[in-house]
């Protein structure tokens, strides 16, 4: 007799808990303002992070992407014919191996950014929704990726400014070439969030998603680099133009194009695979529980594809894209 009245009174707890955090996820937008709320209502809520890339797939991306800025200045001396008039130039392995550290410094920290930045917008709800396969371009504010690209050129500022001042003595010029070059990592920031909002798995669209990213990054640093000739001669010690200008220039539109495309290539692509696997399986739960709650195959798909109230109007399908809303509809099935 105990048994049984503790096990209804549990039972009768968890569907009260589950109506009141219902009830405060209706009555509040953002994910921090729901927090805030059950907090001051006695609940004591788990750290998680639903909107947490792979990172794992983060650092195989930057690795390709610096082996071939290795591998591109490494045998970027075969462009000049050996001359060693130019000493801005990659002569030797060691000056390869340098600047594919700085390569990596300045697009890990664009990177990083703004996967981070785009994860807690999407935790305060100030992103969009993401409750499709894709998200088509007319519903996707532009303003959101400018904010990211900003924040990614800015870090990729000052990873650069930091990695220069380890190897070179402080100078104004450290300064004024790592804010040159800062449009590239903002770049970087905003393909990287486009592409992670970009769900679908259309083979074309794989295949034309790095070479935009490398073609836009390609003109960009071609333009920079012409642009910066002069300063590229006052550093190396010389008077005027060169001979081999335009084939350095090409040579660093021809990196960042590497760059773009292996970061376009490998990063989404990753990132998608492991959304997708995580999708599979909230939908094999989802599935399950809701057979085990409707007792019935056919009820069960039907409430899985109807709108639910409690999750502001989205079907559980839908819902469970993102890890918060797997956890809203996981509540509202125990609630039933």
């Amino acid at each position: 007799m105990v048994d049984e009245l503790d096990a209804e009174l549990t039972t009768f707890l968890r569907r009260l808990y589950v109506f009141i955090g219902c009830g405060v996820r209706l009555s509040h937008q953002t994910r921090r303002e729901i927090d805030e709320a059950l907090k001051k209502l006695g609940f004591r809520l788990k750290n998680s992070d639903g909107h947490q890339p792979d990172w794992n797939a983060v650092i195989v991306g930057l690795f390709m992407m610096t082996l071939f800025v290795f591998i591109a200045t490494l045998f970027s001396p075969m462009l000049f014919n050996g001359s060693s008039k130019l000493t801005y130039l990659p002569a030797t392995y060691k000056d390869a191996v340098m600047w594919a550290c700085g390569t990596l410094c300045f697009h890990s920290a664009a990177a990083v950014t703004a996967i981070r930045l785009r994860s807690q917008l999407l935790r305060d709800n100030r992103w969009f929704p993401l409750p499709r396969n894709d998200v088509p371009n007319e519903e996707r504010p532009i303003d959101r990726y400018i904010y990211v690209a900003v924040a990614a050129a800015f870090s990729g500022f000052i990873s650069l400014v930091c990695y220069q001042l380890v190897i070179y003595s402080p100078s104004k010029q450290i300064f004024v070439s790592s804010l040159w070059w800062s449009p590239l990592a903002g770049l970087t920031g905003f393909f990287i969030a486009y592409y992670f909002d970009t769900k679908t798995t259309n083979w074309m669209q794989s295949i034309k998603e790095p070479f935009v990213q490398a073609v836009v990054m390609g003109c960009t640093a071609y333009f920079i680099a012409q642009v910066r000739l002069p300063a590229f001669h006052a550093q190396a010690g010389l008077s005027g133009p060169q001979s081999t200008d335009q084939a350095f220039v090409f040579l660093l539109a021809g990196i960042a194009a590497l760059i773009g495309f292996s970061l376009g290539a490998y990063l989404p692509r990753l990132q998608r695979k492991r959304e997708e696997s995580a999708y599979q399986y909230r939908v094999n739960r989802v599935t399950w529980e809701a057979q085990s709650v409707f007792e019935n195959g056919d009820n069960a798909n039907l409430w899985l594809e109807t709108e639910q109230v409690l999750l502001n109007g989205m079907k559980p399908v839908d819902a469970i894209r993102t890890e918060d809303g797997f956890n809203d509809v996981l509540a509202e099935q125990k609630a039933a």
